[in-house]
């Protein structure tokens, strides 16, 4: 009956636990709270298959007992001996049960909990080390970040608010190559190069190599009586966007606007997105105005054939002073008053792909293959993606809700959008010491700024405490199973010192009859250990990676969590607990052998 109401004890507490995912659940109020029956459920577990261990032994002792038959004396005594004394064994063969399972939750949680906690870590963080500011991160504060001598690399990102039908999540924008190589992989979670093709973006306007130093645009101008000043607004490889000044110097009626390209670490082929032409009233030398024509775009190494591609360029001015319309493909005349004019290149055909997370897609119904409407920053139009796959989480999203797509749909629809703005609020930080590169970037940032590490130590020492409790019971579950064995041991000499006369009677020598008990001692010990490994294997596959979750300061839902074991706490408890059961057993053979000569009157000398 105790049997029976353990195992059903033990079911509910299971089932409860995996219903939930956790055994922190929501209350009516909004609140949380612990409960007390799924919190239980490893214990529960352990109990109840440690007494149906127990009730399955007689038959396992039967069997052992048919097979050991033929077999020499001293076995085939031990075997019937645990058969005969079924009672006796009850309480060794509970202890070690339970203490060989004890010792693998506790290296299952160990090892399931640490993974959890650091691909929960790396995929909050995004990359090594992630810094957000209260607001966007100005050029001088992204040069500043990048000069620090702990940093190696920093890649510029988007954090915004993914507008939902019924709610909100996070939407992360990002170059694919800076994702590729910076991006944390959330301990095998996702693979950062194959992620960073699926959502990288055909993009129009002029690609820049990597070997560029500078770039130099020609232009036809007609009616100005001085060049005006051009500024292009250009992103590197990484998704660093920077607004460059250039030189003008005429030549054979046409006007050359250089400018030097900031050097990018690691190099990598960037892109122009838009030409700003800032025009002053008083340097329009006609009535009718003046026009700036696009011819071509170079860099240092040579010109770049098709740079500026087939469709038209748009052309908008920033304020209502001036009258600015399109001439030719690549063009625009400009009359009235100062304006800055943008030109930039048409928007790429097609939807630009987006990653989603799995718990997005499951909420929405949506699948690879199907559309999604995303607000991007800096404008007010929506843009429709296409969702080019569906992922666990997204690294440096806040939400579970999330989608990830290519900064350089950002930048070219705030590039188009004259008002538009794809300013950095966040960046990935890549650093071969964190801790230091952290302390470093908090003294740059002002007062608020959040700044996330991939590996969180001080967090793991916080929140670690349940996996330390956890070996601290696997350890006392041990003592407690060797002090068991120990006194049953004793306890059952004792009782059957008279065995040793009729044994002798029946031919036995001292070293057969300490054969039998070292025998009867390992088919107990052995049936333990084998019940152990059971039990404790079913406890960790049915209950671990739920106890995890809910030891995470920030879980991410739909992640579920890899089991693991740690083989060093296995081992350790392992020769231990083996250890201990062997010293216990030959000390109980030694006493069997040391009273059977001392029966005999010292004739036996071996």
């Amino acid at each position: 009956m105790v049997t029976i109401l353990a195992v059903a004890a033990a079911a509910v507490s299971v089932w409860q636990l995996r219903l939930y995912g956790s055994p922190v659940t929501p209350l009516a109020d909004g609140r949380s709270a612990v409960d007390p029956i799924a919190v239980v459920a490893p214990a529960l577990t352990v109990v109840a298959g440690a007494l149906l261990a127990l009730t399955a032994f007689p038959l396992l002792a039967r069997l052992v007992m048919r097979a050991t038959a033929q077999g020499p004396a001293p076995r085939m005594l031990a075997a019937h001996g645990v058969a005969r004394r079924l009672r006796r064994v009850t309480a060794p063969l509970l202890v070690v049960a339970i203490a060989g399972s004890s010792v693998l939750v506790a290296a299952g949680y160990t090892a399931t909990w640490s993974l959890a906690f650091d691909r929960t870590s790396a995929l909050r963080a995004g990359a090594p080390l992630s810094v957000a500011g209260a607001g966007t991160l100005d050029e001088a504060t992204l040069d500043e970040l990048a000069s620090l001598d702990a940093v190696q690399h920093l890649v510029p990102i988007r954090r915004d608010e993914l507008v939902l039908s019924d709610g909100t999540g996070t939407i992360v924008s990002v170059s694919p190559d800076a994702f590729a190589a910076l991006a944390s992989d959330g301990s095998g979670a996702i693979d950062p190069r194959a992620v960073a093709e699926q959502f990288r973006a055909e993009l129009n306007g002029p690609a820049v190599p990597a070997s560029a130093h500078e770039l130099v645009l020609t232009a036809e101008l007609s009616g100005f009586s001085n060049a005006p000043a051009v500024r292009l607004r250009y992103a590197d490889g990484w998704g660093r966007e920077r607004v460059l000044p250039t030189e003008a110097s005429a030549s054979d009626g046409r006007v050359r606007f250089t400018a030097a390209l900031p050097e990018a670490a690691p190099p990598a082929g960037g892109r122009l997105l838009a030409i700003d032409v800032e025009v002053r009233g008083s340097a329009i030398a006609t009535a009718d105005g003046a026009t700036f024509a696009l011819e071509s775009l170079g860099t240092d190494a040579g010109e770049l054939p098709e740079a500026f591609g087939r469709a038209p360029w748009a052309a908008e001015p920033t304020g209502l002073t001036a009258a600015v319309g399109a001439t030719g493909a690549r063009g625009f005349r400009v009359s009235g008053g100062n304006t800055t004019v943008r030109m930039t290149p048409d928007a790429a055909d097609g939807m630009p792909p987006v990653v989603v997370t799995r718990a997005l897609a499951e909420r929405y119904g949506l699948a690879v293959g199907s559309t999604l409407s995303v607000q991007t920053a800096g404008s007010y139009a929506n843009t429709t993606m296409r969702i080019a796959a569906v992922l666990p989480a997204v690294p440096g999203a806040d939400d579970a809700l999330a989608a990830l797509i290519d900064l350089g749909v950002v930048q070219t629809a705030a590039a188009r959008e004259t008002r538009g703005s794809a300013l950095p609020n966040a960046a990935w930080l890549d650093s071969d010491a964190p801790p230091v590169a952290a302390a470093a970037v908090r003294a740059v940032l002002p007062p608020g700024a959040r700044i996330l590490t991939a590996d969180d130590e001080a967090g793991r020492t916080v929140v670690g405490s349940a996996a330390i409790a956890l070996v601290g019971v696997a350890a006392l579950c041990i003592l407690l199973a060797l002090i068991t064995l120990a006194a049953v041991g004793r306890a059952d000499h004792r009782l059957r010192l008279g065995d040793l006369a009729v044994l002798r009677a029946l031919g036995f020598r001292a070293a057969q009859q300490s054969a039998v008990r070292r025998g009867e001692w390992w088919i107990v010990a052995a049936s333990g250990l084998l019940a152990g490994a059971i039990i404790g294997t079913l406890a960790v596959l049915l209950t671990i990676p739920q106890l995890t979750s809910a030891a995470l300061p920030d879980p991410i839902p739909g992640l579920s969590a890899a089991v693991r074991v740690d083989p060093v706490l296995v081992s350790g408890g392992a020769i231990v607990l083996l250890g201990g059961i062997a010293l216990l057993g030959e000390l109980a053979a030694a006493r069997v052998r040391r009273n059977a000569l001392r029966a005999l009157g010292g004739e036996e000398t071996r």
